[in-house]
């Protein structure tokens, strides 16, 4: 085995589990040991880790089980790496080829300011031989119920398990997966999801920072009015972290900054979605006017009052955790209320600091303002 660092150099790429464990420090072999539940592991010393971890990693019977737990990102990673000698990370992506150091899976590296990953050999040989119709089958399975799991999170906040298997039957049309999905949620709780289990409930992990002492609160709140429940493939997409409902609320006040205030598109989407953030975590008026105020963007006084105007029918029309994935609008006219008048946001101070023509642009091009955006 070469002493020589990892490296793509001709010659110096031993992408070998052996010669990647060498490269790690006994802080992070520890870390893998413990996800391999290595008995003893924090009394080892180096090279015991070494030796007790290579002869572990790649059994096939700890390989499915680690990849069965991989939410689609990591999944995504780990297929891209193993069918690759090796990817340069994203800033975006470090993360989750972290997570797949802690397994065993892959290991990272530098060169020079770029850095990478990588799947030992002896992984992707094995991978390759249990990669089968079987094997994708139960993962695909197990990856929809992490997806229910992560939809109800993005919408309710906190569902009670015997709810969740409700909503996989009534909206997959799937029946007789009660416990292989309770198992799958728990397995994928206790294996760093962004959801836990407490009690009777399945919860976002926020719930966490107050010792779950709200938890029952929330409840008494949201199940005190209807749920609500689109179709399946509307639920799934809330799956993703970053995704939420382009309403025609979002398209008015994006088409607002585009057209009428001649906002670069790109940065009216930064906008926009800070707008439906706050809109989601019921932030106050004064919040949105510094989002106005961050992008500089407002030249007219009329401007912030029209803004503020789009502003509130898209809270008024963002769907919220405490109203059991309902909009206000919809709570409203299920208690068969009107909206309330906008007194508060037109008491909201217009304020707005300009951009100066020979300011660096917004954009992060560069250039000044006079010759970019504001050209």
């Amino acid at each position: 085995m070469s002493n020589k660092p990892l490296s793509l150099k001709e010659g110096n790429s031993d992408f070998t589990i052996s010669r990647m464990l060498s490269e790690k420090n006994v802080t992070t072999l520890r870390k893998i040991a413990k996800s391999c539940k290595i008995k003893g592991y924090s009394k080892m010393k180096k090279d015991e880790l070494e030796s007790c971890l290579g002869g572990v990693i790649c059994e096939k019977e700890r390989l499915p089980e680690s990849l069965y737990l991989l939410d689609k990102k990591k999944w995504m990673l780990f297929t891209e790496l193993a069918s690759a000698q090796c990817l340069e990370l994203e800033d975006k992506l470090y993360e989750a080829a972290t997570y797949l150091e802690n397994l065993g899976l892959a290991f990272r590296f530098a060169e020079g300011k770029a850095r990478y990953a990588a799947v030992p050999s002896e992984i992707r040989e094995a991978f390759g031989e249990i990669c089968d119709e079987d094997f994708m089958k139960k993962r695909e399975n197990l990856s929809l119920y992490d997806d229910y799991a992560n939809a109800a999170m993005a919408l309710y906040g906190l569902v009670r398990a015997d709810e969740l298997t409700e909503l996989f039957e009534s909206l997959s049309g799937r029946t007789g997966e009660s416990q292989a999905l309770a198992d799958a949620v728990r397995c994928f709780a206790e294996n760093g999801a962004d959801y836990c289990i407490y009690q009777e409930y399945v919860a976002s992990r926020a719930f966490e920072e107050h010792d779950f002492e709200d938890v029952q609160k929330f409840a008494d709140i949201i199940y005190a009015v209807p749920r609500y429940t689109p179709d399946e493939k509307e639920f799934l997409r809330y799956s993703g972290y970053d995704y939420y409902e382009v309403t025609p609320q979002i398209d008015a006040i994006r088409k607002y900054l585009v057209e009428d205030m001649k906002i670069e598109a790109f940065v009216a989407n930064f906008i926009v979605d800070e707008i439906h953030h706050l809109s989601a975590v019921q932030g106050k008026p004064q919040e949105f006017v510094d989002v106005f105020n961050k992008y500089r963007i407002i030249k007219k006084e009329e401007q912030i009052y029209e803004l503020m105007n789009l502003v509130h029918e898209v809270s008024m029309n963002t769907r919220l955790l405490g109203n059991h994935g309902h909009t206000m609008a919809e709570i409203m006219e299920l208690r068969g209320e009107t909206p309330d008048n906008r007194t508060e946001w037109k008491k909201v101070p217009a304020s707005s600091e300009k951009i100066g023509r020979n300011e660096p642009c917004i954009c992060g091009s560069g250039r000044k303002y006079k010759k970019c955006c504001g050209a």
